[in-house]
């Protein structure tokens, strides 16, 4: 009888047991053949360069990714999606503007040079972003005067086209009060960062020779001003280059499975990248950033805008300058509210170039720091 009962208990065991394995297997089988997904994408595809004139970008599927990673495809973004069918071809950046401040650089009463152009890529909808820029590393008055009275520094923020009309219109506000708006019409979105990035240089290139360097910069970072300038002094003018360089990153982690933007083979073989700056700060003479614009325009468009800037140098033959000053990380006596300090720490602050990324709170205590001595 008790021989009966064991037998009745682990059947009943392995019956469980079995059930939940055919659910788990029903469950993956959905996943992996996930076919909705494709149909969202068609429904909600644009292009993101399916030609010069193009301004919208466009989500598509992806065929061609290897069939070990298909399972990962029901868990990606659009940005991820529409990378698996990038077109390869050059880019003639053809837009057109909707705000340029044409007398940024071309005033007649100011110096005939200028030493630092900086391009902030912002978000357009990031005003109190660049509001907080304009008060601080933006000001005019935070650098010293060049001839004439005048700042040895000019600023302008760049945006693409946005399909919003309020948001346009606050847009129109701003670049009427400030003057300091480049917006071309193109959309704006992430997989349109290049563009982005190519319209600053172009800007430059057009609007902007007189200046002597170019910055660009994203509009959640702050920059140390003082420093900055001090570097200029004695920078080479010409082919100078200064940032965070990533050396020999990889494409595609080691395992086949795609990264976080899941870069195909299709669109690029290489097992690395062309060494690049981190694209939150990085400093180039003007004649770099013209030449790179120049270039670009014969290059393949490339998504990911710090990796194209890589490759046209290295077109160019121009080595890029690293420097560890441009932090992107945390500062080891940091709180989320409140620096450190002491000597040691304020010592290693006013060394860096460049802090991404960190709370209001600090930014601010950073820039009191930079700025205690002017």
């Amino acid at each position: 009888m008790a021989m009966v009962h064991t037998c009745f208990r682990f059947g009943r065991r392995l019956t469980i047991v079995i059930v939940f394995a055919v659910a788990f297997i029903i469950t993956l089988n959905n996943i992996i053949t996930y076919q909705p997904v494709d149909d969202y994408r068609r429904e909600n595809s644009r292009d993101y360069n399916s030609g010069s004139n193009a301004t919208e970008p466009q989500r598509q599927s992806f065929p061609n990714l290897a069939r070990k990673s298909q399972w990962f495809r029901y868990y990606l973004t659009d940005q991820q999606i529409a990378v698996q069918n990038w077109k390869l071809s050059p880019d003639p950046h053809n837009f057109h503007y909707l705000h340029n401040p044409l007398g940024m650089c071309s005033n007649a009463q100011g110096p005939s040079e200028i030493l630092l152009v900086i391009f902030v890529n912002s978000s357009p909808g990031n005003a109190g972003k660049r509001a907080y820029i304009r008060n601080t590393f933006g000001s005019y008055y935070a650098w010293p005067s060049q001839g004439e009275g005048q700042s040895a520094m000019r600023i302008v923020f760049l945006l693409g086209a946005v399909r919003d009309n309020k948001l346009q219109a606050d847009i129109n506000f701003e670049s009427d009060f400030y003057k300091d708006i480049v917006q071309e019409s193109f959309i704006d979105d992430y997989l349109n960062l290049t563009r982005k990035t190519i319209m600053g240089m172009k800007w430059v290139t057009h609007f902007c020779r007189r200046a002597s360097y170019t910055m660009k910069v994203d509009d959640d970072i702050i920059i140390n001003a003082p420093l900055v300038y001090n570097i200029l002094q004695t920078a080479s003018p010409t082919k100078f280059t200064l940032g965070t360089v990533l050396f020999a990153t990889p494409v595609r982690s080691p395992r086949g499975l795609y990264g976080k933007f899941l870069t195909p083979e299709s669109l690029y073989p290489d097992k690395v990248y062309p060494p690049y700056f981190n694209g939150h700060a990085y400093l180039l003479s003007t004649d770099v950033v013209e030449n790179i614009y120049r270039v670009s325009l014969e290059t393949d468009l490339f998504p990911w805008s710090d990796v194209f800037v890589g490759m046209c140098l290295k077109k160019l033959g121009i080595r890029l300058r690293h420097s560890s000053r441009f932090l992107s990380g945390g500062f080891p006596m940091a709180t989320k509210t409140e620096l450190a300090e002491n000597d040691n720490a304020l010592d290693e602050i006013r060394e860096y170039v460049s802090v991404f990324h960190f709370t209001v709170p600090i930014m601010n205590q950073l820039w009191e720091i930079w700025t205690r001595e002017l």
